[in-house]
């Protein structure tokens, strides 16, 4: 069967969309998550405590501003483009 990427995907990078990291600070032993302004939402970080089965007791979440500019942001209807909603 043929999968067929969505237009929305074709010229997009991987700084377009919402990102973060996650790491393990050996000197505090404890998680850290490092996320842009989107994600730093309680229902994306429960997903990604989930997602990576972190302990929340010893993972911190934190604003990246090396991931502050994406093109694109998570709408109600999936995907969205901001630079389509700037025409």
């Amino acid at each position: 069967m043929k999968q067929v990427i969505s237009p929305l995907f074709r010229g997009s990078g991987p700084k377009d969309w919402p990102r973060g990291r996650v790491l393990f600070n050996t000197a505090m032993k404890h998680f850290e998550v490092d996320l842009n302004r989107e994600l730093l939402a309680p229902q994306f970080t429960a997903e990604i405590l989930d997602y990576f089965r972190l302990p929340k007791a010893s993972t911190v979440f934190s604003l990246d501003p090396h991931y502050a500019e994406t093109r694109f942001t998570f709408g109600p209807h999936g995907p969205q483009d901001r630079s389509a909603q700037a025409i």
